[in-house]
């Protein structure tokens, strides 16, 4: 496996695994020279892949109840239920929160970096990588987050054993969030392979771009939800097109407000919603309010419209023309 400062010390245990040839879908993944219109941010950029990405597995609040592990959310129209059982670790479970989910974000950015390889285990082939705990540490430190190496691994720790299970009225899909975790002590180093919609979603090239920097500053659970979805949703981006979304929709897919009151979601969205304009995500919103005529004009929800800044349009037009011309050119 490639590491991100190659060198002589890789342990023979995060070694086992059969790499292959890296196909063209997974350097299509990857940064590269193609990617010339967005050259001025690539460093801030990494991929989102909208399913996968949007499933509602991280949870920012402690006191969660058993029924709180199903959660039903829509992606594209279509409906899902995704089930999952927390990582355990030594007689405790551990739902995978704020911090698994930095992390992930940081070993996908890696991987956006060109660090990852395609590797062969068990005739299943999937995508791995190979990373020194230092490597994630000075990456969050970018973004004055700081985490020691041992937090760090049981953060890996969590991601290995929590196990989501996504479901449809025609199929079922199963894995934990990172199936291999193989780590070396003494070198703190470790290996972890993705989840399988990662690696379906390279075979594919199914996945957009998205602001990878301003996402780790966000420290708003749902200003940065926000931020994958606009990314992930608002493909026609434009100046004068607005992207609309309902309050109900945005606490049906995050599932981050738990049984909080109607008028404490619509404060936290309008908080979410000013972050980012500071973050020149979005210039500006409107609300319109639906009223229940059969329960004495209560309010019941809202529609958001939101306008992008100058800078977010541009930048997600010029993502759809690089990953235009590189689908082209592969």
């Amino acid at each position: 496996m490639k590491e991100l400062n190659a060198n002589n010390n890789k342990p023979r245990q995060l070694s086992i695994f059969e790499r292959i040839n890296k196909p063209r879908q997974l350097s299509l993944f990857e940064r590269n020279s193609e990617m010339k219109m967005f050259h001025p941010y690539i460093n801030s950029t990494s991929n989102i892949i909208g399913l996968y990405d949007l499933i509602p597995k991280y949870t920012y609040n402690k006191n969660i109840s058993q029924s709180e592990s199903i959660r039903r959310f829509k992606y594209n129209k279509n409906d899902y239920i995704v089930e999952i059982t927390p990582a355990k670790i030594k007689g405790k479970e551990y739902f995978p929160g704020i911090s698994e989910e930095r992390i992930e974000d940081v070993l996908r950015k890696f991987v956006f970096d060109g660090h990852a390889d395609m590797f062969n285990h068990n005739k299943d082939i999937q995508c791995g990588i190979l990373f020194s705990y230092y490597q994630i540490q000075k990456e969050l430190e970018k973004y004055k987050i700081k985490y020691n190496a041992q937090r760090i691994k049981h953060s890996l720790n969590i991601l290995h054993r929590t196990h989501i299970l996504i479901k449809t009225e025609e199929f079922e899909d199963g894995s934990t969030i990172l199936p291999i975790f193989r780590h070396a002590t003494k070198l703190e180093q470790a290996f972890i392979s993705f989840h399988p919609l990662l690696t379906k979603a390279i075979n594919e090239s199914s996945f957009r771009y998205f602001d990878f920097e301003k996402t780790m500053i966000c420290k708003n659970n749902i200003a940065r939800y926000l931020i994958k979805r606009l990314f992930n949703n608002y493909k026609f981006a434009d100046y004068f097109n607005s992207f609309d979304i309902l309050m109900s929709t945005i606490v049906r897919d995050s599932h981050i407000f738990n049984n909080s009151p109607l008028r404490t979601r619509k404060s936290q969205i309008l908080k979410s919603l000013n972050i980012l304009i500071d973050l020149k995500i979005i210039n500006s919103y409107e609300t319109l309010v639906f009223y229940d005529q059969n329960k004495s004009n209560k309010i019941y929800d809202i529609k958001f419209s939101i306008k992008g800044t100058r800078e977010f349009i541009n930048r997600v037009k010029n993502y759809n023309s690089s990953l235009k011309n590189l689908r082209n050119s592969f």
